[in-house]
């Protein structure tokens, strides 16, 4: 059976439009996983900072003891969670 040239110019254009949804399903995973390196990477970052302010909390605590003659009180920080 032979086709038509109408049904020949539909497959093509078919065949474009399905080319065309798996190059933009294939960059809407792409931009996910960007997302999802860009939260995962937020959050450890947030996370790095909370343990940076309670490491320079204890320093600040043990210098102010050295300077007050060895008394030190240390306290614990606590711990805030990011919303996403």
């Amino acid at each position: 059976m032979f086709m038509s040239d109408d049904e020949t110019v539909d497959t093509e254009m078919m065949s474009e439009a399905q080319l065309l949804g798996l190059v933009a399903s294939d960059r809407l995973v792409y931009i996910r996983l960007l997302e999802g390196f860009k939260n995962e990477t937020t959050s450890l970052l947030v996370k790095l900072n909370q343990d940076l302010a309670e490491i320079n909390n204890q320093i600040s605590v043990r210098n102010q003891a050295l300077v007050d003659g060895g008394k030190a009180t240390f306290v614990e920080q606590e711990a805030v969670d990011e919303e996403e």
